[in-house]
């Protein structure tokens, strides 16, 4: 019996995404400030994911060579922005030694790693029940370890909490919509439902509510079915939204709805002082450095609250300088590009990519996403679904060129 070479390296990357699951759960109470829960063993966990993955990084390099295989701009623009990154990371770098290098290096390239690895994965392999059952493995133990840290938040009993770990599932929700088994799509969206509103997080509950609303939306509009019925279940999406805000108003403990009302009057949990704070170290800078960039994490190193910026644009300006600022929106805007000739296409799977970008935006600006964990579950999602788009387009244009 001869194994394809294909086969091994299927399964090999559903040993990635176990690898990515344990990550996950690692890394949460690590990253979590509530609980005060973390191990630090999450580090470790991330080096190995970016280890891992470099088998098949190089055997997807060595295809590409010999077949000549394409992939969307925006993931070379991703993988140079992530050169970038690294690069003015590594020539600021004046604390660790060879070794430390080495796993800062890797805990910045398991970005542009998984991105690769998943585009390649989706875009010349059949996602069949393993690689459905890996996600849904990633998706349970997110949820195991938000039930464990809210169970300590809990014990602590600070009303005041809002435990942002709780943004974990919906990077992950956009592929587990993929399936035909509506049991895995309703579950998935009740289970990141209830994480986000019990973490009493408005970031979340805006990013959510928007966007399962523009992912209803754009699945209803490119789909061939009766108008009227597309427009009955836009409908009941939004009332039963509506519902939830209503019931949650109602409540004794109604946080969720009051936060979200008085976001201006607090200045969103005190962002805009952040905001102002790492806006003025940009411009008092020399402007080498303004262009440069003084590498990962300096922006808090500098702030006066001892946190990073809470804005993409602001942390990047300052880590990674204007030029960084340049190449990652050169990515960025790509994949908005990418996105918006998916919906036009009316590919099936514009409704995920609509929702992904939603999310990552909302993110974007009151939160870090570049230089948090759940980026890597934002480039695996990101990876997936272009692959299975360029797949989809491949295969219309053969049918195209065969029916001519």
């Amino acid at each position: 019996m001869i194994i394809r070479k294909e086969n091994i390296y299927n399964w090999y990357y559903i040993g990635i995404l176990l690898v990515l699951a344990v990550a996950s759960y690692l890394a949460m109470p690590d990253l979590d400030n509530t609980a005060e829960a973390g191990t630090g063993k999450s580090f470790l966990a991330v080096v190995g994911l970016a280890v891992i993955q470099i088998p098949l990084l190089i055997y997807i390099v060595s295809q590409r060579i010999k077949s000549g295989m394409q992939q969307p701009k925006f993931i070379i623009y991703y993988n140079i922005y992530f050169c970038w990154m690294l690069a003015i990371t590594l020539f600021n770098d004046n604390v660790h030694n060879i070794f430390g290098m080495t796993t800062l290096a890797m805990t910045i390239l398991v970005v542009p790693f998984i991105l690769s690895t998943s585009y390649y994965r989706a875009r010349y392999s059949d996602l069949d029940k393993w690689f459905y059952m890996a996600v849904i493995i990633i998706m349970l133990l997110i949820a195991i370890q938000y039930k464990n840290l809210y169970s300590i938040v809990n014990m602590i009993g600070d009303e005041n909490t809002h435990i942002g770990v709780s943004y974990f599932p919906l990077f992950i929700l956009p592929i587990l919509l993929l399936p035909s088994s509506r049991i895995i799509r309703y579950i998935s969206i009740i289970i990141t439902a209830i994480i986000i509103i019990s973490s009493i997080k408005r970031g979340g509950l805006i990013a959510l509510g928007s966007s399962l609303l523009i992912y209803v939306f754009i699945k209803q509009s490119i789909g061939n079915k009766n108008k009227i019925r597309q427009w009955i279940i836009l409908g009941s999406v939004i009332l039963l939204m509506t519902g939830v805000l209503y019931y949650l108003d109602q409540s004794e403990d109604n946080d969720v709805v009051e936060r979200i009302s008085n976001i201006q009057d607090d200045g969103g949990s005190g962002r805009d002082v952040i905001w102002e704070d790492t806006f003025q170290n940009i411009i008092t800078q020399d402007w080498g450095s303004r262009m440069l960039g003084n590498g990962y994490r300096s922006a808090q190193t500098v702030s006066k609250y001892h946190l990073p910026a809470h804005n993409d644009i602001l942390e990047i300006w300052y880590d990674f300088g204007g030029i960084g600022l340049i190449l990652y929106g050169l990515a960025f805007f790509s994949l908005c590009a990418y996105t918006i000739r998916l919906i036009k296409r009316k590919s099936q799977y514009a409704p995920h990519m609509a929702m992904t970008i939603i999310f990552y935006i909302i993110f974007s600006m009151t939160s870090i996403v570049i230089l948090y964990f759940w980026l890597i579950l934002l480039m695996f999602t990101i990876g997936i679904l272009s692959g299975l788009a360029n797949k989809e387009l491949e295969e219309k244009t053969n049918k195209k060129q065969i029916a001519e």
